[in-house]
């Protein structure tokens, strides 16, 4: 890779750069560290604050493409930098993406793993760190990287090296040359060089949807594994090695990493100006956190035009751009998406508006937009009544991430197409949202399978919230009518929607006419909207507390009661399966919310149910005794994780509902 190994010089690090993130209670530094003596690389450090004593330290590496920066922000597809700082562990991230070389007598991988162990090397000085707990983690280049780190340096302890377990024979279809150099192939594999690494812990992930050429094929994978095991068999070590196969793509999956790293994670002290010393950083929010960003990772689909497609699910089973799907990605995830992504994601649906207003349900990878939900030989009803209401959420969320000085622009573009979208929503004279008997639309896309109509509950709080988010940036952009006009309809959502409450059952109810039957997704959403309620907020409370029993099960929600069905449905729909008797996660995190207003404990079952059976089983669309259906369901996992965060569980990042 360059000859003999160069002799170690002190990395003398210089500060360039730093700052305090209070939300996660981790300083990051931009330093320069010295490799050679005429050598010095950029690298980015994390320290967690609060710690007690010395704490593990991941040398965490990005792949082509990416920065050292984005993976200790957690950003694009490096979560795993950020993730691992918040729960404890001191993170170093260099930049080894180069493609040029300094020395000629070197190769581009000898250079980027020599500029990696002299990191390591950094560590070792920290004073935080603790010398016997240091891991290396990384994903494609990262990946690679890694495997010739910890093959060459017996303090890696625990290795993962994510999208990268493959062959030479591989590597020289489609993909970049940066990986060979002179003696390599006549002399290995990368079999070989892994093997270097036993007996100590090391962990490979390659994901079910790789493919040839360009990709690391499982198949491959699979047999590259088969010829390292005997040497950790050598060392009565089998079980250090492993190899994961995970359903999504050329992303960190992480799962069995976080497992294997929980017993070394650390107990976080307070922050020094708390009054009260807060949890240790909960092993459920890590693992959820790391199942969010690879479900996020793995649902994507690239459109016609190059857009990146957040589709609903990691298996393809809904294979296009849905509406609702992306704004709660969004709303509740979206510091997990690169912002580019989300920012064309928004174009690619807004552009969709027709003319009437009506927004698309979903737009396909060819451009086609959907506007009725259901097959699209037999839609359901007229176009969803959502749509609009999740396009001003999504809009929201983004803006109140991008940089200020862009957020006007981007409302100005998207301004006139949302305010048509939210006219084309039909109301009643008391301003709630209104579904004709005679001619139903499919109303919230959870419930799109059913026949809600009359005056609607929940369609009328998405309505409510979407007026008041839209309302601030209409005055921002110096619209004070349309301002004024938001916040009437609003006004109005709030002085008429108890006509839908059940004075008895102390709860709302879903419609004023087909399907006047109580809403428990709606309660549990009313409350963490903060929806006004006034006297009536104790007594939903009360309710859901009441009936916890008939509509939760494994910490997931089901729609209506135990017992009870929809009244009407728009196409027929079993009992106890899908949108008609089905638990889900999607109403999870209200309901963690709702519960815990009342007790925090209830709250917290609700997600510890919900984590034991995400763990055991996967993460799926909807369950029921004997019947789980669509593993890989992306805002199961989306929703949840942001109530354990506006919850404040462990060292989980503030969330705050707009």
């Amino acid at each position: 890779m360059g000859g003999a190994r160069p002799a170690a010089v002190p990395p003398e690090p210089e500060l360039l750069h730093r700052e305090t993130n209070t939300a996660d209670r981790v300083v990051l530094e931009r330093l320069s560290l010295r490799t050679l003596p005429d050598r010095r690389i950029n690298a980015w450090l994390a320290l967690p604050q609060g710690r007690t004593g010395r704490v593990p330290a991941v040398l965490a590496l990005h792949g082509h493409g990416g920065t050292g920066e984005q993976v200790v922000r957690g950003q694009s597809l490096y979560w795993y930098g950020r993730a691992l700082a918040v729960s404890g562990c001191v993170v170093i991230a260099p930049d080894i993406g180069q493609h040029t070389l300094q020395h000629t007598n070197w190769s581009l991988m000898g250079e980027r793993t020599w500029d990696t162990l002299r990191c390591l090397d950094y560590l070792a000085t920290r004073p935080e760190v603790d010398p016997d707990r240091l891991v290396v983690a990384g994903l494609s280049l990262g990946g690679e990287t890694a495997m010739y780190v910890a093959a060459l340096d017996e303090r890696a302890k625990l290795t993962v090296s994510s999208g990268w377990l493959t062959t030479v024979e591989n590597m020289k279809h489609g993909h970049c040359p940066c990986w060979n150099f002179p003696g390599l192939e006549a002399r290995f594999d990368f079999a070989d060089i892994f093997a270097c690494v036993a007996p100590r812990g090391l962990i490979l992930e390659i994901g079910e949807q790789e493919r040839a050429p360009g990709g690391f094929p499982v198949d491959i994978a699979r047999a590259a594994f088969a010829e390292m095991q005997p040497a950790w068999r050598l060392w009565s070590a089998e079980t250090n090695v492993e190899l994961v196969v995970h359903p999504g793509g050329h992303v960190f999956h992480g799962v069995r990493f976080w497992e294997r790293l929980e017993p070394w994670l650390p107990a976080r002290a307070a922050k020094p100006d708390a009054a009260a010393t807060e949890a240790p950083p909960d092993p459920d929010v890590a693992w959820l956190t790391a199942k969010t960003a690879e479900l996020l990772a793995g649902c994507r689909v690239t459109a016609h035009d190059g857009t990146v497609l957040y589709t609903p699910d990691g298996k393809g089973n809904y294979r296009a751009l849905w509406t609702r799907d992306l704004a709660y990605m969004v709303e509740y995830a979206g510091d997990l998406l690169p912002p580019g992504h989300v920012e064309a994601g928004l174009r690619y649906l807004i552009r969709a508006i027709r003319a009437d207003g009506a927004a698309p349900d979903r737009v396909r990878p060819d451009g086609v937009a959907v506007y009725v939900a259901g097959p699209e030989d037999h839609p359901l009803g007229e176009p969803n009544l959502d749509n609009a209401a999740f396009l001003v959420i999504a809009v929201d969320a983004h803006l109140a991430r991008v940089p200020p000085a862009r957020q006007l622009a981007l409302f100005r573009e998207w301004s006139e197409p949302l305010q048509r979208a939210l006219d084309y929503v039909p109301r009643s004279p008391a301003g709630l949202v209104f579904n004709d008997p005679a001619r139903p639309h499919s109303p919230y896309g959870f419930t799109d399978t059913v026949g809600k109509t009359g005056e609607l509950f929940f369609e009328s709080l998405l309505y409510w919230t979407a007026c008041r988010r839209l309302a601030p940036w209409a005055e921002r952009l110096g619209d004070a009518g349309l301002a004024a006009d938001l916040q009437r309809r609003a006004g109005l959502i709030e002085t008429n929607l108890a006509r839908l409450w059940d004075e008895a059952a102390g709860a709302f109810l879903a419609a004023s006419q087909d399907c006047r039957q109580l809403d428990i997704w709606g309660n549990a959403f009313a409350l963490w909207l903060d929806f006004p309620l006034g006297e009536r907020r104790a007594r939903v409370l009360d309710f859901l507390v009441r009936q916890r029993e008939r509509f939760l099960f494994h910490g997931q929600v089901r729609h209506l009661l135990k017992g009870e069905h929809w009244q009407r449905l728009l196409t027929p729909v079993a009992p106890e399966r899908y949108q008609n008797g089905a638990y889900w996660a999607t109403a999870s995190g209200w309901m963690m919310w709702a519960l815990a207003q009342h007790d925090p404990a209830l709250g917290r079952q609700v997600w510890t149910d919900l984590l034991a059976d995400f763990r055991a089983n996967g993460v799926f669309e909807c369950i029921n005794e004997g019947y789980r259906q669509l593993d890989s369901y992306v805002v199961s996992a989306t929703n949840p994780w942001a109530a354990a965060r506006r919850l404040g569980f462990g060292a989980a990042q503030s969330y705050r509902a707009r």
